[in-house]
């Protein structure tokens, strides 16, 4: 509950001195939970607004469904970078964000013609959201701030298998690991008064299991879904109250929610592609200890998109060699807002697919623009954009 009056108290404080001097890196929504969720599963699914439960391409690496893997032919290493802007409005002003980052990194070999291993790490929530306020007492100047950063990654092996030319299986562990921090501090000009810090620091850790399943029941058409089994995620709670010389820790299990994603796709005489998806992940019984927030509902996200590529030799021309994609996504975080009432996220997407030379890798840029939050429902609505990069390298180390 304390935890939930400081994610509250944010908030009001936001709303309360935007006219002021506040710097923030992300967005206002990453206090709450975990953090805001990142959802990127290839250079690919991004651009087409996420579909990925369904896809099977052997230049590109699935970080969604382990059941894709046998697709690749050759070793990949996959690495991905992030620049976020984001627009965040209230109803007394407008300011803007930046967030840049590396964020991931996948590895992957083809151990059999019928298997592929892969590991690698990811972010799956992230928390980056800075506030500073100038204020005085009796003419006593000083300032206030709130710095929150953190969020929950993922250390990932996964294993896929083609027992059937028209089936492919596989299963991925994960093992979770975060550590969400929040420093409050009060700095006065005067030397005479004393200044204040307080911290509050949660670490977290666990590990789950995901089966997933491809099949193409027709040519050209897949079906794809996933299934992330619910896990114990263990919690140490740390608060110092530095001012006074006060530590505090305490323990705490909870539980990681089941996962659930289905799609499917389409392939067109190997030029066009279109696919669409529903991921969803019940917090809405997620409890820390005995404690249940109530700020956690049932998370879902709907996808659907579109690929063009003129051709696929790789003789012709090099802008009919690159990947054209669009797609949308609509989704629901986790959280509620500040005020307690749902959020909705809009977000258009469109990239390419630069390939390299003799099909050595491939870059895909992507970008997505859309929306988060309603002014009137939920005190802030942030208009986004992203630019998600995504370098593969293909290697033939092995020969099948």
């Amino acid at each position: 509950m304390r935890k939930l009056m400081r994610e509250v108290s944010i908030g009001l404080l936001f709303l309360f001195v935007l006219a002021t001097a506040v710097f923030a890196d992300g967005s206002i929504y990453s206090t709450r939970a975990f953090g805001v969720s990142w959802y990127f599963p290839s250079g690919q699914a991004v651009g087409m607004g996420g579909v990925a439960m369904s896809s099977v391409d052997s230049q590109h690496l699935n970080w969604a469904n382990p059941a894709a893997l046998p697709a690749s032919q050759t070793v990949q290493v996959s690495c991905v970078f992030l620049y976020q802007h984001l627009k965040i409005n209230s109803k007394t002003q407008v300011f803007k964000t930046g967030y840049a980052n590396f964020n991931g990194v996948m590895f992957s070999v083809p151990v059999h013609k019928r298997m592929g291993v892969a590991f690698g790490i990811q972010p799956l929530t992230n928390i980056n959201l800075k506030i500073k306020r100038r204020d005085a007492i009796k003419n006593n100047i000083y300032t206030k701030s709130v710095k929150s950063s953190g969020g929950l990654n993922s250390f990932f092996l996964m294993i896929g298998y083609r027992p059937l030319k028209s089936l492919l299986v596989g299963i991925g562990t994960n093992f979770i690991m975060g550590k969400m921090e929040e420093n409050w501090r009060v700095d006065f000009i005067d030397s005479h008064f004393r200044d204040n810090f307080d911290q509050f620091r949660t670490k977290a850790w666990g590990m789950n299991y995901t089966v997933g399943v491809i099949a193409e029941p027709l040519p050209g058409w897949h079906l794809g879904g996933i299934y992330g089994f619910s896990s114990n995620l263990h919690l140490k709670f740390e608060t110092s109250y530095y001012s006074a010389d006060i530590k505090t820790s305490k323990n705490a299990t909870t539980t990681y929610p089941k996962k659930i994603g289905i799609g499917t796709s389409y392939h067109w005489k190997g030029r066009w592609q279109v696919g669409f998806d529903f991921v969803t992940q019940d917090w809405q019984n997620f409890q820390l200890g005995e404690e249940k927030p109530n700020e956690t509902i049932r998370e879902y996200r709907y996808a659907g998109g579109i690929e063009f590529t003129p051709s696929r030799q790789t003789h012709a021309f090099y802008l009919k060699q690159i990947s054209y994609r669009a797609g949308f996504t609509y989704s629901q975080p986790y959280f509620l807002g500040y005020n307690g009432e749902k959020l909705h996220s809009y977000l258009f997407t469109f990239g390419f697919g630069l390939p390299f030379a003799h099909q050595t890798g491939v870059l895909d840029l992507s970008f997505e623009i859309g929306k988060m939050g309603d002014l009137e429902k939920n005190m802030f609505a942030e208009n986004i954009f992203r630019m998600v990069v995504f370098i593969t390298s293909n290697e033939r180390w092995f020969v099948r």
